[in-house]
């Protein structure tokens, strides 16, 4: 009986674990869809000159 108990104890406490671990990778992406990321682009127009365009 005392086994039994424990063996759930174990896996409760696994389940919590990986339940906060799922929480801090999603914290992680959305942190990185929070972070727009830029690319930059120099673009050449018909007159020549040189334009920096950003892209997301």
């Amino acid at each position: 009986m005392r086994e039994k108990k424990k063996r759930e104890k174990r896996t409760e406490e696994e389940g919590q674990n990986e339940e906060i671990h799922r929480k801090k990778d999603n914290g992680r992406e959305e942190e990185q869809k929070k972070e727009k990321k830029w690319f930059s682009l120099w673009e050449q127009d018909d007159s020549g000159s040189m334009r920096l365009c950003l892209m997301e």
